[in-house]
């Protein structure tokens, strides 16, 4: 019989060490009634599972987005869910400010990757985005773009503090984020080299993950659906493991090397956190090939060339190779090679710890201070780009009036996107709202209900709340719409 956790929500081993369990592990893995141990004993590494969220899912767009810390403490993964809508756009935000100031003043955020535009399951080069969007990530999804974001951990505090939970059963975890509109797909089949946990937090994907592994455990390099290596026909034509639709809550563990594809449906948009454990960084083969590398290039004689051939015998190739295993067998030991995999993981956790507990202590630090100040201040701005950065769900909108719209100054900032790019399916629609706004100046409407401006025409189920947010802040940065100051 597995223990179960202590109290203090710790486990004790037969040497009674006691060890910290992960709070979102405990989570994820209750709709199964299994412990951690039983999933690293039986599940780990072996096959994927779908786990169903079991607890309360009631979250909307129109939670006010804060950060709570004693629920955070209590549980990282459900209240994230709570706010799963504010911290989708919170994400965007910081994205997009991100990329606006390394494109402002030339500082290389290296920590944090540029984030990936695909449609139609082909990725956007960054000219092409930088050309049509500028830095703004609303402005492509409002264009039927998906949006990924790796290293999300890096830029939000509640996918930080989840990382850093999960951080007590696993050595090193980072996670990355995918954004989809509704009816899309961002990538083709593929696999990964990486262990994945895969967090539903806003709409829903519909998951296929193919029953045979191309490619057991694989390397980097041996990604089938990537760089140019396919993915076998007979694979997709076999049989699934898993074909479902995850729900907010829902979790999808997935082994490395498991051809799996997603897309959303047509009437919902999907977003989604993917918590990544680099397997194929911690393999017992690749500790002894990088340690054999090491010490056999440092040896001069090793480093020449065994051409030509004519002058290379097998006795003198034997004698070198004896000498070699030798020396390798001397020198790699399990407690060096422990020795490495402990730096290796140090070396990820000394980059990635700091820069999420500076993003958790100012999560702390601004939930404070916003406490503390007035909630009844209108707004600096109704128009323009620094209008556009506050808007929320729930905020009021109207059309903008001509001077409004003369106020707003047309640059030639790069960062700034050039004009309203739609997605064919919602294009209509969109105009039709722009119109009922400009036939009714004084018409206003929350972003959440701009759709109900058009009564006569059936709700178009490709155009989600996310949607509306990105035309409502596109509109106003552009100076068509203005914010209902409170």
């Amino acid at each position: 019989m597995v223990p179960g956790p202590n109290d203090d929500g710790t486990v004790q081993n037969g040497n009674g060490v006691k060890r910290q369990l992960s709070k979102t592990l405990r989570s994820i893995l209750k709709s199964k009634d299994i412990s951690s141990d039983v999933f690293l004993q039986n599940v780990w590494q072996k096959l994927p599972v779908h786990f169903p969220f079991e607890g309360d899912d009631s979250h909307s767009p129109e939670v006010k987005g804060e950060w709570r810390d004693d629920e955070m403490q209590q549980n990282p993964f459900e209240e994230s869910l709570h706010q799963s809508w504010h911290i989708l756009k919170h994400l965007l935000e910081q994205a997009e400010s991100r990329t606006r100031s390394r494109g402002d003043n030339g500082v290389d955020h290296s920590s944090i990757h540029t984030p990936l535009i695909f449609q139609n399951r082909e990725l956007k080069s960054q000219e092409e985005t930088q050309g049509l969007y500028g830095s703004s990530l609303f402005a492509p999804y409002l264009d039927g773009c998906s949006v990924v974001l790796n290293h999300g951990d890096l830029l939000s505090p509640w996918i930080a503090a989840i990382c850093q939970d999960l951080q007590s059963e696993f050595p090193h975890v980072y996670a990355n984020t995918y954004l989809t509109p509704p009816d899309s797909q961002a990538v083709p089949p593929h696999a990964d080299d990486r262990d994945v946990f895969i967090l539903q937090l806003v709409g829903s994907k519909q998951w296929k993950v193919y029953e045979r592994v191309p490619i057991p455990y694989p390397y980097p390099d041996e990604q089938v659906g990537k760089e140019g290596i396919p993915v076998h026909p007979t694979i997709l034509n076999g049989p699934l493991c898993i074909d479902t639709t995850l729900q907010p809550g829902d979790v999808l563990y997935m082994p490395r090397g498991f051809v799996h594809e997603a897309s959303s449906p047509s009437n919902d948009l999907s977003f989604h956190v993917t918590i990544a454990i680099a397997t194929h960084d911690w393999s017992l083969a690749g500790l002894i090939s990088r340690e054999t590398n090491r010490i056999l290039t440092n040896v001069i004689d090793y480093r020449q060339s065994t051409l030509p051939l004519a002058s290379t015998t097998p006795a003198t190739l034997q004698s070198q190779l004896s000498t070699a295993l030798s020396m390798l067998q001397e020198e790699i030991t399990v407690d060096s090679l422990l020795s490495k995999l402990h730096a290796r993981i140090d070396n990820h956790n000394q980059r990635a710890v700091p820069a999420r507990m500076a993003l958790l202590e100012h999560a702390r630090n601004s939930a404070t201070t916003t406490r503390t100040l007035s909630s009844s201040s209108p707004a600096a701005v109704i128009v323009g780009p620094l209008a556009a950065m506050e808007i929320t769900f729930t905020s009021v909108i109207r059309a903008a009036t001509p001077e409004e719209r003369a106020s707003v100054t047309i640059t030639d900032d790069p960062t700034r996107p050039r004009g309203l790019q739609v997605r064919p399916e919602t294009y209509d629609t969109i105009l039709s709202i722009i119109g009922e706004l400009k036939k009714q100046p004084d018409r206003q409407c929350r972003v959440l209900n701009l759709q109900g401006l058009l009564q006569d025409l059936e709700p178009n189920q490709h155009v989600c709340d996310l949607t509306l947010l990105s035309l409502a802040k596109r509109g106003i940065e552009l100076g068509a719409m203005a914010v209902v100051q409170k």
